[in-house]
């Protein structure tokens, strides 16, 4: 079993409090007081901050407005500057394509060019044949 807690009588002075002791029952009291505070003074702190933050929204919203003007000129620059880049390309690309046919075509064309004084040498001298073949 547990022996009970017995308290000393002693003719002896209590010992001095030490300094550590002192500075941290003084932090205790501290936090106490300051919850306190909080507790009396949060009403008014909340009723200052409603005003001021009603106050301040029409200069903030003005400021918010201004950067989505800015924002959206500058998407617009972007969108105007993509676009006439676009078009130099598409410029670019249709030169291209046009080079590239012209160079395959140019060979084609004369390829035909004398399959048809071919051909129309054939058809003379088929022609030719026939005439004879009816003599």
């Amino acid at each position: 079993m547990e022996e009970p807690i017995r308290e000393e009588t002693s003719t002896q002075a209590p010992p001095a409090p030490d300094p550590l002791v002192n500075l941290l029952r003084n932090v205790w009291w501290a936090g106490l007081g300051l919850v306190v505070l909080a507790g009396e003074q949060g009403g008014k702190l909340m009723k200052t901050a409603v005003e001021k933050g009603r106050a301040t929204e029409p200069a903030v919203r003005e400021e918010l407005r201004k950067a989505n003007e800015a924002a959206g000129a500058r998407l617009k620059q972007l969108s105007e500057s993509v676009g006439r880049g676009a078009g130099r390309l598409e410029k670019l690309v249709d030169e291209r394509i046009s080079k590239t046919l012209a160079s395959i075509t140019a060979p084609l064309e004369e390829q035909l060019a004398a399959l048809n004084r071919r051909m129309e040498e054939l058809g003379a001298k088929l022609d030719e044949l026939r005439s004879q073949r009816a003599q």
